[in-house]
């Protein structure tokens, strides 16, 4: 149980920590293809973007210079492998920082926003995250669409798995089911599933939500690997 609240508390710091993007549109000066729901001047570190109720984010741009960006992409890795994005797809994405070399320095990170069952679709990622499978926006089944469970980590992470069978999901975290705990809510408490026990009692609460294996599309799940 220890465990389990410091790796919430952990999560929800995360969260916070994100903070919240600047609005509005770049000058020409920063790039025309960034299309800007929000954005970060000038980020030292990880980014996230909220966009909201009934809206999600379409598409990140990474400025890297003056000149230079990544025009609006999806989920994976980004600008030259400096950058991880996850979420796009869904209402809260984040840019993970990969290198905190001088190279590797963003001038500016945008967002782009829609409302829910927009028509406007993300453009499909060059490269996929390490560790984990991405999905693009509208390929979600048998993947993870957000977040990451680093392996070795004792806080763990969160993700948002698009939809399967729970061992596509085991499959999709990157991490070997010997390792893998996942947790789910069920009225507001928490229900575990370790993939690598034998004793059938310790996942029973978690197998009950999902009749037939199967778990819907845009799922989210905490998760530690280690």
């Amino acid at each position: 149980m220890r465990k389990l609240l410091v790796l919430i508390g952990s999560i929800a710091v995360a969260v916070l920590m994100l903070g919240v993007a600047s609005g509005g549109n770049p000058t020409s000066a920063e790039a025309a293809d960034c299309q800007a729901g929000s954005y970060w001047a000038n980020p030292t570190g990880n980014v996230g973007f909220n966009a909201g109720a009934g809206q999600i984010v379409t598409s990140v741009c990474i400025q890297t210079s003056a000149t230079t960006n990544t025009g609006q992409i999806g989920n994976g890795l980004a600008a030259n492998g400096c950058y991880t994005v996850s979420g796009v797809g869904t209402s809260a994405a984040s840019v993970t920082r990969e290198n905190t070399t001088s190279a590797c320095q963003a001038v500016n990170i945008y967002a782009s926003y829609a409302a829910t069952g927009s028509t406007t679709a993300a453009p499909v990622p060059t490269i996929a995250a390490p560790g984990s499978q991405f999905a693009t926006s509208g390929q979600a089944n048998g993947m993870i669409v957000s977040g990451r469970i680093p392996p070795f980590d004792a806080d763990g992470g969160m993700v948002v798995f698009g939809g399967g069978t729970i061992d596509q999901l085991v499959a999709a975290t990157g991490c070997s089911s010997s390792l893998l705990a996942l947790w789910t809510t069920v009225g507001g408490n928490f229900v575990i599933y370790i993939p690598g026990t034998s004793n059938t009692a310790v996942n029973a609460a978690f197998m009950a939500q999902y009749p037939g294996n199967q778990i819907s599309g845009n799922t989210p799940f905490m998760g530690r690997c280690n």
